[in-house]
């Protein structure tokens, strides 16, 4: 016994639902269930409907569905990759300010040390010269108060991490003063 005939409106059906699945990556046994529920036909008479005659009538609408398909699993793939790349590329400006930064505040540290050897090298001319000069300037307990000062500074720069390799290239002396290392500090 023959089944019913297929009209014009359930071709159509079948045919945008098998290309609609093909092309967004389902199968389509998938299409052939549903349409056949929808229409009371079996999924096994669906499919030979699309097989045997929808197919060969547009062999190009399916060939472009299986494209379709093609470029949507490759667009999958491949998304997840664009979204690693931005996150990596944002990590790298993010990484690029905190080196400016860090750049900017090396350099205005270098300039605070800068500053401050001159001031220690004015103050050890200071106690090298006459006794009279030195009443004139500063008294010497001033002129040791301040240079311990400068001394304090420079040892809390050093101790920033920043600034550990740049004050272990330098060749940096401490001087001596009435028999004590300036760091000692239990005057």
């Amino acid at each position: 016994m023959k089944g019913r005939r297929w009209t014009t409106e359930e071709d159509q059906y079948l045919r945008e639902r098998v290309l609609q699945s093909i092309s967004s990556g389902g199968s389509q046994l998938d299409a052939f269930d549903e349409v056949g529920k929808k229409m009371g036909r079996t999924a096994g008479a669906c499919g030979f409907r699309w097989n045997a005659v929808l197919r060969q009538q547009d062999p190009e609408s399916y060939s472009d569905a299986k494209k379709q398909r093609v470029y949507t699993q490759l667009q999958r793939k491949r998304r997840p990759r664009f979204e690693s790349l931005s996150r990596i590329g944002e990590s790298l400006a993010e990484v690029e300010r905190q080196w400016f930064y860090k750049k900017k505040h090396v350099e205005q540290l270098k300039k605070k040390i800068q500053y401050l050897d001159q001031e220690i090298q004015a103050l050890e001319s200071v106690l090298r010269s006459s006794p009279e000069r030195k009443s004139e300037e500063l008294t010497q307990k001033e002129l040791e108060e301040r240079y311990q000062d400068l001394l304090h500074l420079v040892g809390e720069i050093q101790q920033q991490p920043a600034f550990a390799k740049f004050f272990s290239e330098m060749k940096f002396e401490i001087p001596v003063i009435d028999g004590k290392s300036d760091r000692d500090t239990s005057s």
